[in-house]
């Protein structure tokens, strides 16, 4: 069986798309110019996919503690170097589970419901003191703020499951390594977005072979959905149905 892919840098992407679309020919390397103008492309592609779940491979899991009698929290990270967040971790592109774990207990987790803008706005007493059991994330930038309801009475940890936001380059250089598939489908539409770039035409079966393996991690990707069963016809409070068997599970 063939090993894994080995880890491949900017350039080596960037070359590869550009050989797709005929821009560069096969064994040779773009002019630096190129290279430099297709870079800032790259990073707007990757980073566009991180904003949509169905192209991220990974939910991140990260822990943090909470301060006792602190509601709102910053995170993130501010490129300007000048902000200093409550909790050290990348801004959450999305959160889409958070628990609270249990002091002395840690195995033992409560969930936390996630609140919209008009939620939270709903508080009419939001300074009240105990297990934090509901959060509001504003989604501001650089930094995020957090805010827990009831604010924490103790020095509670928390569970953060956050969308995790794909490599981005900084530099030509910058060497990083995707699950299996990623490659083909950043080079394939890198290629179509190069290739409007660098005002050349759009070989038909380039944009098959993008759309074709974008499909294919987020086919992957996406969330299974389990048939649920209404209430009332549980007889015997099971709560989902097998469509394999045909039974009540």
């Amino acid at each position: 069986m063939p090993g894994p892919l080995a880890p491949f840098t900017a350039q080596s992407l960037i070359t590869a798309a550009m050989v797709r679309n005929n821009s560069c020919g096969w064994g040779r390397t773009p002019a630096p110019e190129q290279l430099a103008a297709a870079l800032p492309t790259l990073c707007r592609m990757t980073d566009l996919w991180s904003i949509d779940s169905i192209n991220i491979y990974q939910e991140r899991i990260d822990l943090y503690t909470l301060t006792n009698q602190q509601q709102k929290y910053t995170i993130g990270i501010d490129p300007a170097g000048v902000l200093v967040p409550n909790l050290a971790g990348p801004r959450p592109i999305r959160i889409v589970r958070a628990n609270v774990l249990f002091p002395g207990s840690p195995s033992v987790r409560r969930g936390i419901n996630l609140l919209s803008d008009r939620d939270w706005a709903a508080k009419s007493l939001q300074l009240v003191y105990s297990i934090p059991f509901e959060l509001f994330n504003d989604a501001a930038w650089p930094l995020s703020n957090l805010y827990f309801y009831p604010a924490p009475d103790a020095a509670y940890q928390i569970e953060l499951f956050t969308w995790q936001q794909l490599t981005n380059f900084s530099a030509l250089t910058d060497v990083v390594s995707f699950p299996p598939g990623y490659e083909e489908a950043i080079i394939c539409n890198l290629a179509v977005r190069l290739a409007l770039d660098f005002g050349r035409k759009v070989n038909p079966e380039l944009l098959v072979l993008a759309s074709q393996s974008k499909a294919s991690i987020q086919s992957l990707n996406s969330p299974k959905l389990r048939l649920r069963t209404d209430p009332a016809l549980r007889p015997h409070g099971g709560g989902y149905y097998n469509y394999r068997t045909g039974l009540v599970e």
